[in-house]
């Protein structure tokens, strides 16, 4: 049978790190999904410098590094694979990708999105070959060459800036005749020498064989046309596109509801599938930042922590566990013959909840060995402190009246309470 995790995380950007990060902590049976590589977007970022803690010169690679450290830290499997199909109704979801297929208690999507292409002739063909959607990966090459950057937003005004490091002069290509960008970026870029702006422009054709040579350009209000050539010593430019992004959702489409390509949540991150989150740029959301997908990353990772013990709470009843009660507690565990094994949980303990699947898996293999109880403290309070239990989650052993073992909150690990339960049969 295949391993069924507590949440399968699709996508390890800013969202789905900060999901496994809280994931783990909260010792969810964590797998993360990723297509390709750590970081999304924010790993072509030259410089952040509106995330919140981030010193000066860090880099979008720098942040994720210290993100997938954190995830690591905390246990959380990772698996390099392509989702194709899933199956997310039902108790089960089940993630199909092209290497394996995957099961788990929960979904987190958090695919992105990816750039924009402009959508004129030339432009597929051409890119790797002077066009590019990506300033830190390809601007080097147009050291002391032309550079056209289209778009008119934070992320087009702040890459044109960051490009003429490299370029002779960097021209910003806009539909409109004013920039969307915040002010301060956009105060920015017009006090920069080396920023041109070509306003109320589109590109309506990239040329050239193995090359960029030459593009064609609108005016949109004048309807204008002419071709731009590349400076003949150069022999080509660079065209950097940042018009957008286009959600990664295709493999969801028809199994949760969406707008526009973007899956629709509540502000829990939960979709219309029970159990199934989405987190960061893939969600319908007015500001798409990494510091709100880190938000969102987080929220959906606690929500689900809360469904999951709800569904502990049903899948608990058939396991062969005695449920104690303040009127049983001395029969069934002080005055009981051998040893007794007792999970002290309560109503809405998240980790309480992630543990006890393994509880009962130990009590259906142990159980031969040894007496496996439960308490929910919630309704024995004084019972509890009376055991001085006062902190959730706690695993004991008691003999012949007395506890002479205990895990308790942070020692509760799947891994230490069989060691515990093996030490003692």
């Amino acid at each position: 049978m295949s391993k069924v995790y507590d949440v399968i995380i699709i996508g390890a950007g800013p969202a789905g790190l900060a999901a496994a990060l809280y994931a783990g902590r909260a010792r969810l049976n964590t797998l993360v999904i990723e297509k390709i590589k750590d970081g999304g977007q924010i790993v072509i970022t030259d410089e952040i410098e509106n995330y919140p803690g981030a010193v000066e010169g860090e880099s979008g690679p720098s942040l994720i590094k210290k993100m997938v450290d954190q995830v690591n830290h905390f246990g959380a499997e990772k698996v390099f694979d392509t989702v194709v199909d899933v199956e997310l109704e039902g108790d089960i979801k089940v993630i199909k990708g092209s290497k394996a297929e995957y099961q788990g208690k929960t979904v987190i999507i958090a695919t992105g999105a990816s750039p924009k292409p402009i959508g004129c002739p030339g432009e597929k063909e051409l890119t790797g070959k002077g066009v590019s959607y990506c300033a830190t990966c390809d601007g080097n090459f147009f050291e002391d060459f032309d550079i056209y950057v289209v778009g008119g937003g934070d992320s087009a005004v702040e890459e044109a800036m960051y490009l003429t490091k490299f370029g002779r002069k960097v021209t910003l290509i806009h539909r409109r005749n004013e920039l969307r960008a915040a002010k301060s970026i956009q105060e920015k870029a017009f006090a920069n020498p080396k920023m041109e702006f070509m306003w109320d422009t589109v590109i309506e054709e990239l040329k050239g064989d193995d090359i960029l040579t030459s593009m064609v350009v609108k005016n949109v209000k004048t309807g204008e046309v002419r071709e731009i050539e590349a400076n003949p010593e150069d022999g080509t430019f660079g065209v950097f596109v940042f018009i957008g992004y286009n959600p990664q959702s295709k493999v969801f489409e028809g199994k949760v509801n969406m707008e526009h390509g973007y899956i629709v949540t509540d502000e829990n991150m939960k979709t219309n599938i029970p159990g199934v989150f989405a987190a960061g740029d893939i969600r319908v959301k007015s500001l798409r930042q990494v510091v709100t997908a880190a938000a969102d990353g987080a929220i959906a990772a606690v929500q689900c922590e809360k469904y999951l013990g709800l569904f502990y709470t049903t899948y608990k009843e058939d396991i062969p566990m005695v449920e104690l009660t303040k009127e049983n507690f001395e029969a069934e565990v002080l005055k009981a013959e051998g040893k007794v094994f007792v999970d002290f949980y309560g109503d809405g303990c998240v980790p309480c909840a992630a543990l006890m699947p393994f509880v009962h898996q130990y009590a259906e293999t142990y159980g031969d060995k040894m007496k496996f109880c439960a308490l929910n403290t919630t309704k024995a309070r004084r019972l509890a402190i009376a055991q001085k239990v006062m902190g959730l989650p706690v695993m004991a052993i008691y003999e012949n009246g007395a506890q002479i073992d205990v895990l308790v909150k942070e020692d509760c690990t799947a891994e230490s309470i069989e060691e515990m339960i093996k030490k003692h049969i």
